[in-house]
């Protein structure tokens, strides 16, 4: 009965995840009309996302957030362009709409803050070993993508330990920030690049913890973690 119990709780918690992937279906359709329209369609529908969320949605310190968070992006968007990690199609340096989507995706992770707190945070550790090991099988079982995949997991327990948020949260944003670089990279809207130029398969488990990481820095310098 009591193991009825445990795993009848386990569902639940992996259902509130599920529930809050579903909105993300409009990463997808923001990207596709990106390529069907060029970068303007993804500045107005970004655009207006983020004026809805910091006119209407956003209290005054989740609105220092988005704002943070959108500058920080800007730089390391801008940073990762320049040194020629990645580049955007038909675009020199970075289209608005990224550093604002940025924004965008954080304050929808944070609004649902108080259901990603369900989830036990143990059992969040075994869901990111879960989800960095499809990761690291897909991109290939190497040295490089164990040890990046083992890093990513071992980041999610270090910035839980660091801050107040539980660890599903980093766990999240990371899934997101993998679904935004699949989507991105498989409609060729970015394209990552190794050193001589060549397109590579985006690096998922390192962006996606780059993406939490990112998140948290900008939760540190606006307050939004007191």
């Amino acid at each position: 009965m009591q193991g009825q119990n445990i795993l009848s709780g386990l569902v639940m918690q992996v259902k509130e995840l599920l529930k809050l992937l579903l909105p993300l279906v409009l990463i997808p359709i923001t990207l596709y009309a990106v390529l069907l329209f060029g970068h303007d369609a993804g500045n107005a529908i970004i655009g207006l996302a983020f004026l809805v969320s910091i006119l209407k949605f956003a209290n005054p310190k989740e609105r220092r957030f988005i704002i943070i968070l959108a500058f920080i992006a800007a730089l390391a968007e801008t940073g990762n362009v320049a040194i020629g990690f990645y580049k955007y199609a038909n675009v020199t340096l970075v289209p608005l709409w990224i550093p604002l989507g940025w924004s965008v995706v954080g304050m929808y992770i944070f609004k649902n803050l108080q259901t990603l707190k369900k989830i036990n945070n143990n059992v969040a550790y075994g869901l990111s070993a879960v989800f960095y090991f499809i990761i690291m099988y897909f991109a290939g079982l190497n040295q490089a993508n164990v040890i990046t995949s083992l890093f990513a997991v071992i980041t999610i327990y270090v910035l839980t330990k660091s801050s107040k948020f539980p660890a599903s949260l980093f766990l999240f944003t990371g899934i997101v920030g993998a679904i935004i670089e699949t989507s991105g990279t498989m409609l060729k809207v970015w394209s990552y690049l190794d050193s001589l130029g060549n397109i590579v398969p985006a690096p998922l488990a390192y962006v996606a913890i780059g993406y939490s990481s990112l998140i948290l820095v900008a939760a540190w310098i606006s307050g939004i973690e007191d």
